[in-house]
């Protein structure tokens, strides 16, 4: 009989986890040395976001993409 799958244990959620750790760990070191600012990265996700079309195919994919990336950019801001 089959285990069910544990999330902890899924090589497919250790790499977005391993990637998102990745992504928040270099936003942090662009902000703090000066080449990029998230206030201005999310600024303009927030913008992108804004002029996203409705009527999209996929739109509730990109929505929820938009979503998970404004969450990672606000971690960044707030881990210094």
């Amino acid at each position: 009989m089959e285990q069910p799958a544990n999330a902890f244990s899924d090589p497919l959620h250790a790499q977005v986890g391993a990637l998102r750790y990745l992504v928040l760990m270099m936003l942090q070191r662009l902000d703090a040395d000066g080449y990029a600012s998230i206030a201005e990265i999310t600024a303009g996700v927030k913008g992108d976001r804004a002029h996203l079309d409705p009527g999209l195919p996929d739109h509730a994919l990109i929505d929820a993409t938009f979503r998970e990336t404004l969450a990672i950019l606000e971690l960044a801001a707030h881990k210094h």
